[in-house]
């Protein structure tokens, strides 16, 4: 937040893992929020930062492992230089440089024709950051592509991303070895003693774990054709069912 107060763009350079309150606290910020905690030598004064930055990351690896933060992103994937087709910064800069007029003048275009067609164009209702999609959709005809096609290449995009993150899971491949032949339907106990009799060091520590693994990896797993519902609760814990699209081997 402190960065948010100095900064209109943040930009997270070679970032090669994520623990889960920074990619809580990246949320917050993709879509507003703030922290507030007691202002230097007072007692009852309250020093509160509130904002809305986007941002950007970039590495090699999949920094990016919790469903909420992906849904909020435009994945962008960049090929690798090729041998030989490396070139020095000077060039690259010159060459920004001279294209920056051009970029900044299509990008004024877009924000006059998005603030035109806002009001006529239907909101998409596929991508979690709605109103970011609602102004993509607006601003597009500025850009010589049809609205819908940017919408569609950022559902593509997205579900790339979610396909990659969920299948290096190795939850989610114990999850559907364990239901390729039928679906499974119990307590979220009897699922963890069937996910801790392989021993695995990756695997959730106990029955609540579990639990809060798998309402955070629903919507991804749902891409991916594992649905999980949860039922009620009991005595014994809560019921649960979860059923694998059988595409391939187990």
């Amino acid at each position: 937040m402190i960065q948010a107060k100095e900064f209109w763009l943040l930009n997270f350079d070679n970032a090669s893992g994520m623990k889960g309150d920074i990619s809580d606290a990246l949320c917050t910020l993709a879509t507003g929020g703030g922290i507030a905690v007691r202002r230097l030598y007072t007692d009852g004064e309250l020093n509160v930062l509130s904002f809305m930055r986007p941002f950007m990351i970039n590495g090699i690896g999949n920094f990016a492992s919790r469903a909420d933060l992906m849904e909020r992103a435009i994945p962008l994937r960049l090929p690798p230089i090729a041998d030989g087709a490396r070139r020095r910064e000077a060039e690259i800069l010159a060459e920004f440089h001279a294209c920056l007029p051009d970029v900044l003048g299509d990008l004024c275009d877009a924000l006059v024709v998005a603030i035109r067609n806002f009001s006529k164009v239907e909101p998409p209702t596929t991508l979690r950051m709605a109103d970011a999609a609602h102004w993509i959709l607006a601003g597009s005809e500025a850009l010589g592509v049809e609205g819908a096609a940017i919408i569609k290449a950022l559902e593509t995009a997205q579900d790339d991303l979610f396909v990659e993150r969920i299948n290096d899971d190795p939850l989610v491949t114990r999850l559907r070895r364990l239901t390729y032949d039928k679906p499974f339907k119990g307590y979220i106990g009897d699922l963890f003693a069937e996910i801790a009799a392989e021993g695995s060091p990756f695997m959730p520590k106990g029955p609540s774990q579990l639990s809060s693994a798998l309402k955070r990896l629903r919507p991804a797993l749902s891409r991916v054709g594992v649905n999980v519902e949860f039922g009620e609760k009991d005595r014994r814990g809560r019921l649960i069912r979860i059923e694998s699209e059988r595409v391939g081997p187990p």
